[in-house]
């Protein structure tokens, strides 16, 4: 496991945690969960996004989770036989609302592929396709979409890590302001 802090385009910072083992996961999720903005209406949203070890392939390496100011990037692939409860626990939760692009594609994957089952999830690719004409930049789909992982890296380097944070960033952003406006 290991904690990074990435500078975003706002001038903040997110803590982002790769987890590579089962361990981990429970304190992580906890440390996530409490992040989220209870402030906010019902439910409390967090991101979620998967990248693939390869290019035209369907085993999915990593699992990213964010908030506003957390982000989760699970590697698991590293703990397929190790998943802990804890994670499928928050999949089902009917407290939370999964947000994301392909977002039908990447559940159905990760049930196939990990046996884990998301309750409440939203499709973000009407919004992004609306606000993409609204501020005229017709690839912001592709910009906040699955990501590709090599698949012969073991550790993630810092430009996937990175670019796994502000994707997932980005979704729940867009997220809060479809969901909540």
């Amino acid at each position: 496991m290991k904690t990074f802090y990435v500078n975003l385009n706002d001038g903040s910072s997110m803590k982002t945690t790769v987890i590579d083992e089962a361990s981990h996961v429970d304190s992580c999720l906890t440390e996530l969960i409490l992040s989220c903005n209870y402030n906010s209406a019902w439910p409390f949203l967090i991101a979620l996004d998967v990248n693939f070890k390869k290019p035209n392939t369907d085993h999915i390496e990593t699992l990213q989770l964010a908030t506003r100011t957390r982000c989760l990037i699970l590697q698991l692939h590293k703990m397929k036989a190790n998943l802990p409860q804890s994670l499928q626990n928050l999949l089902s939760a009917n407290l939370f609302c999964f947000v994301g692009v392909r977002m039908q594609e990447s559940l159905f994957m990760i049930g196939q592929e990990y046996g884990l089952y998301c309750r409440n999830s939203y499709e973000l690719g009407p919004a992004l396709m609306y606000l993409a004409a609204q501020i005229g930049d017709l690839e912001v789909e592709e910009k906040l979409s699955s990501g590709i992982v090599s698949s012969a890296a073991a550790n993630l380097t810092k430009e996937e890590i990175e670019s796994s944070v502000y994707a997932v960033r980005g979704m729940y952003e867009i997220g809060c302001l479809h969901c909540y406006s």
